[in-house]
């Protein structure tokens, strides 16, 4: 799954990888479900735009913002399958960029987190879903969710799954509008196992209370408590 992860590109970054300028964004190291995250989608006039939805999707049904059958990730394998996520998937498909994503390794001291990010420190781009919804007051609020598929074999030591990080290439595609079903899966062509890097961080993010670049920085082994290095590094 994916359930944590930061946002604090260089500055232009963005906007030459995802062909428009976000909104103005203050560096975040430990984001988490239900705050406001930035989200690229394409308009009907075939530009793209960026701006903030809710992290946490609200299903077809729902109207209420803190919904409890509200969800954070769907599975790539099964989402067209899935009356939560069928019609959203089908219309409603966006790019989520991060700078890297937490995931945790148990191990008999507890859970020890790892930053996963690319060698390059190029932002990640997650396959991602939105859906507009109008709440029972009559206002309109988005919500979104993140795609996860079987984590790649270096990464499985620490987390059996994974967000579905897109080639660019790949990231186009998944923008386009009137795909059917097949041509919507075939666009999940993720980035290789060796385009990633794998360490662990300190668990300080396990709370979503803390923030700062130092929530991304490395511990050295005798800090990682046990962990098990992933093969990534």
């Amino acid at each position: 799954m994916c359930g944590r992860f930061s946002l604090a590109p260089e500055p232009g970054q963005l906007e030459e990888m995802l062909g428009v300028a976000p909104p103005p964004l203050e560096a975040r190291y430990n984001v988490h479900p239900d705050a406001d995250i930035l989200a690229v989608r394409r308009r009907p006039d075939g530009r793209r735009s960026a701006g903030f939805v809710r992290w946490g999707l609200i299903p077809p049904w729902g109207r209420d913002p803190a919904d409890k059958g509200r969800q954070i990730n769907a599975r790539s394998e099964t989402f067209l399958d899935k009356p939560t996520f069928k019609e959203t998937g089908l219309r409603y498909r966006c790019l989520i960029p991060a700078t890297g994503f937490f995931e945790w390794q148990k191990g008999k001291d507890g859970s020890q987190p790892f930053r996963i990010a690319r060698k390059d420190e190029r932002p990640l781009l997650f396959a991602g879903l939105f859906r507009p919804t109008r709440g029972e007051d009559g206002e309109v609020f988005v919500t979104a969710a993140i795609l996860t598929r079987d984590a790649w074999p270096a990464l499985r030591p620490i987390h059996h799954r994974m967000p579905v990080m897109l080639k660019d290439e790949a990231a186009a595609r998944w923008l386009e509008p009137h795909l059917d079903a097949d041509a919507i899966k075939a666009a999940l062509d993720p980035l290789s196992e060796d385009d990633l890097t794998a360490y662990p961080v300190s668990r300080r993010v396990n709370s979503p209370a803390h923030e700062g670049r130092g929530l991304i920085e490395p511990l050295d082994g005798a800090a990682a408590d046990g962990a098990t290095p992933a093969p990534l590094r």
